[in-house]
This record gives structure tokens, sequence and C-alpha cells, in this order.
């Protein structure tokens, strides 16, 4: 198993394209003020900057993205909460398990905590892994992870991991907002938008010379 995901705001990913957004901040200054290029050299400099600093911020999103996304696929192979769907399932045998999930999950949030109890414990004894994650998820959808550490986690060894699956399960929580903008694309600059306008006026120039 890889190791747990960093913290949002620690996470190299969000770092990186933090970093990208301060970058382009001072260089796309820096071109402004370079009272030696012209306001064509200008737009080009900052079409090249604005493209190549936005492709650092996607990669770096993607890079996320893809880390969560396998850390998500451990965790819940781990811990029986959601539906359990292998990769090598067909999309019939997909479709039946999910349509079985969501039946007994149905059934698991109808039910009160107490009644989830004998629900749990015949699928323990029979070994029901779909009613199983049914009452889990049901229990974490209530926010009574301590029902599902003394009912599973604890005794299974993975309450570290629960928190975790959770922890990812909820979002960015409180750095939402930082997130969402660490990852926004730059907005196209003035100068970009104008820059067809430049070249199509230094072509016409160059053509009037000859």
């Amino acid at each position: 198993m890889t190791q747990p995901m960093p913290p949002i705001q620690q996470d190299p990913a969000l770092l990186k394209a933090q970093q990208a957004h301060d970058d382009f901040d001072t260089q796309a200054q820096a071109i402004r003020e370079d009272f030696n290029l012209s306001d064509l050299a200008i737009a080009e400099k900052l079409s090249t900057l604005w493209e190549s600093s936005n492709k650092t911020i996607a990669a770096a999103y993607q890079d996320l993205q893809r880390r969560r996304e396998a850390r998500l696929d451990q965790l819940q192979a781990a811990v029986p909460i959601g539906p359990n769907l292998p990769d090598d399932l067909s999309p019939a045998d997909r479709a039946v398990l999910m349509q079985a999930f969501r039946s007994a999950l149905v059934e698991a949030r109808e039910a009160s905590t107490d009644d989830l109890r004998p629900m749990f414990d015949d699928a323990e004894m029979f070994d029901d892994d779909i009613v199983r994650r049914a009452v889990l998820t049901a229990l974490v959808e209530r926010s009574r992870l301590d029902v599902v550490r003394a009912w599973w986690a604890d005794s299974n060894g993975v309450s570290d991991q629960l928190d975790e699956l959770v922890s990812l399960q909820s979002g960015n929580g409180v750095w939402a907002l930082k997130v969402s903008n660490a990852f926004a694309p730059i907005p196209k600059p003035a100068e970009v938008w104008d820059l067809p306008l430049r070249q199509a006026a230094r072509d016409a120039a160059q053509a009037a010379r000859r």
C-alpha cells in the first residue's frame, strides 16, 4: 500500500500550482516592465509564459487526482465503505453488484443505528460483503465513525485508514477555496488577446515594405 496522502495544504501538487501562479505574476511583471521590448514582443512573451504556466498547473492537478484516486482505491479495498467494484468486472457484473449495493444501502439508511447492529452481525456471520459495506457506509454518512471503529475498524487494525478514507472522500474542507484558486487556470492576459491583431499589423507592415 502506498503512503498516506499528505495534508492538502502540504501536498506537493498544490504547492507546485501555487508556485506557478506566483512565478507567472513575477515574470509577467518583468516582461511588461522591459522597455527594450516592443508591444508585440511583450504580447508574444506573455503568451508563451501564460501557456506554459497553465500547463504546469494542469499537470499538478492531474498528479493530485491520480494519486488521490490510487490511494482511494487502496483504502476502499482495506476498509469496506462504498461498493466493491474490482476493475476486472464485466459491465454486466458491475451493474448487478452496484444495484445490489444500492438496495442494501437504502435499507441501511432507513434503519436506526440500533437496528443496524443485527444487520451487521448477520453480514459478518455469512460473510455478506455487500450488506457489510452498506451498513458501514450508512454509519459513515451519519458521522458515526465511533460505531464503525467499535464494530469493525479497531478489530481489523484499520482505524487510521478509515480516518484517511473519510477525509479524502469529504473533500478539502476549510482549504477548499485555496485549493480551487491554486488549480484554477491563469486568466488570459489582455496582451495575449490582442496578439493576433498585433501580429496581423506586423505582417501588413512587412508586406507594405516589399
